[in-house]
């Protein structure tokens, strides 16, 4: 789901580098929708962004986070199966087990 956000180029450097974003980072490629300055600021935003909602009818907010929710739910058990068969090919491949064993032992691992 990463890449459909991101991008492919964006989620392949990612993925592969595993750094973490900064706030303002995410905002910019569109993982974020906001920034909040501090604790505070972010209660007052999450507020105010909630009262937009309160006088709405719960079917119509049940019935817009089903419709947003079900594709995402549908391609993700897709992927999920996939992403399943990739990671075992990884972790049983000899490499992968190097990769455990050299965290167990903390060690740099010696792939092939």
């Amino acid at each position: 789901m990463l890449k459909e956000v991101v991008g492919i180029t964006k989620a392949r450097d990612l993925l592969y580098s595993g750094k973490a974003l900064k706030a303002e980072e995410a905002l910019e490629i569109g993982l974020i929708d906001e920034v909040a300055s501090s604790s505070d600021d972010l209660i007052t935003r999450a507020r105010k962004y909630c009262d937009q909602f309160k006088n709405m009818a719960i079917g119509s907010v049940v019935g817009i986070k089903v419709s947003l929710r079900d594709p995402v739910r549908i391609f993700a058990e897709h992927n999920a199966e996939r992403d399943v068969e990739l990671i075992s090919k990884a972790i049983f491949s000899k490499n992968g087990q190097e990769g455990m064993k050299s965290i167990l032992e903390k060690r740099r691992p010696v792939f092939q």
